[in-house]
């Protein structure tokens, strides 16, 4: 007998917003690719850039701050929060975030979980590195 997996097929709309060329209609994300793209959606996102609102976790502010050890503090409970309150099919790992600034680069590596997985076999990560434009 066959056993089902229990993890969900995720899709999210392709924000490079690119048609299909059989179709017509705009590519999709599938599975973890779905969630790494929302995950990078939030990250980049500055609280109040969409209206009614706080969605993000605003990375650009920081270019011109010093990150020190409170500043890196402020950073990670910033974007766990923000992760686990608009995407629910995942969990920051607890310390599961680091961040790191070299000189115009702001380098961001986020563990997480998925929600329906919470076991210690399901550890994901992604990594967002931000260069000042």
């Amino acid at each position: 007998m066959q056993q089902k997996s229990n993890l969900k097929v995720f899709s999210d709309v392709d924000f490079d917003f690119f048609a299909n060329q059989l179709t017509g209609d705009l590519k999709m994300r599938q599975g973890l690719f779905s969630i790494i793209q929302s995950i990078k959606n939030i990250a980049l996102t500055t609280p109040g850039e969409r209206p009614f609102s706080d969605l993000g976790g605003g990375l650009y502010r920081y270019f011109s701050e010093n990150i020190d050890f409170k500043t890196q503090i402020e950073i990670k409970n910033k974007l766990a929060a923000s992760i686990n309150l608009y995407e629910p099919r995942v969990k920051v790992k607890p310390n599961g975030i680091t961040v790191k600034k070299t000189g115009d680069t702001l380098e961001i590596n986020i563990k997480y979980a998925l929600a329906n997985d919470l076991s210690q076999n399901n550890n994901q990560s992604i990594s967002i590195v931000v260069t000042e434009a």
